[in-house]
């Protein structure tokens, strides 16, 4: 037996980026001469701004079940199910052209950041009724490079034509079958990578800070 499973979904967080520069222990060599105070919020700001999307790259990678419409495991040898979907997140970029004036960084526009996957799982062992099932389980992150303004990724990252992969593997291994009313449980364990991401540019783009 084979399922495919094509399905889209989209996941929206909105987050709040116009940070309070933090006292970070990293920025604490541009707290004195030849360095201004300017120089201290500003890499403050880079700090609080690398703090703040971590989250966010964490909901693109990995929100949602690993097997959408799928709790159990697939029963062995032979099943297997891919599915597609699109984590996607609204969020409030800082401002690049913050010049240490002041503790508060400013807001810069408000994006929308989608992230597709595309998702495999194959059964590998059946288990008992169930019972310590093992799937094996891989994704692809697609990354488009030009798709959110200041925001680019590394150039020697994995890539489809201008798209750049994370990629992932784990997998899932059944608990509890479930029968009647009682579901089932699994427990699924995955490891993702993403390619270097960097908002803003000092090199050429004029900014003031970036972080990655």
């Amino acid at each position: 037996m084979r399922t495919l499973h094509p399905v889209l979904v989209a996941t929206g967080l909105l987050l709040l980026a116009a940070p309070v520069a933090a006292q970070n222990s990293e920025c604490a060599p541009y707290q004195s001469a030849p360095y201004t105070a300017q120089d201290f919020n500003i890499c403050n700001a880079a700090i609080d701004g690398t703090e703040i999307f971590h989250p966010v790259a964490g909901l693109l990678v990995s929100g949602g079940n690993p097997v959408l419409g799928s709790v159990g495991t697939l029963g062995g040898l032979g099943h297997f199910a891919l599915t597609a979907r699109v984590n996607a997140t609204e969020l409030h970029t800082p401002d690049l052209n913050y010049d240490g004036n002041g503790t508060t960084v400013a807001q810069a526009s408000k994006i929308f950041a989608p992230a597709p996957l595309v998702e495999g799982a194959l059964g590998l062992i059946k288990g008992l009724h169930g019972f310590l099932a093992v799937d094996l389980l891989g994704s692809a992150q697609l990354l488009p490079t030009k798709a959110v303004s200041n925001l680019t990724v590394d150039k020697n990252a994995r890539k489809i034509g201008s798209i750049a992969l994370g990629l992932g593997y784990g997998a899932r291994i059944g608990v509890f079958p479930g029968k009647a009313i009682i579901p089932s449980v699994t427990v699924s364990v995955m490891r993702r990578d993403i390619p270097r991401i960097t908002y803003g540019d000092v090199t050429s783009g004029g900014d003031n800070y970036s972080y990655s």
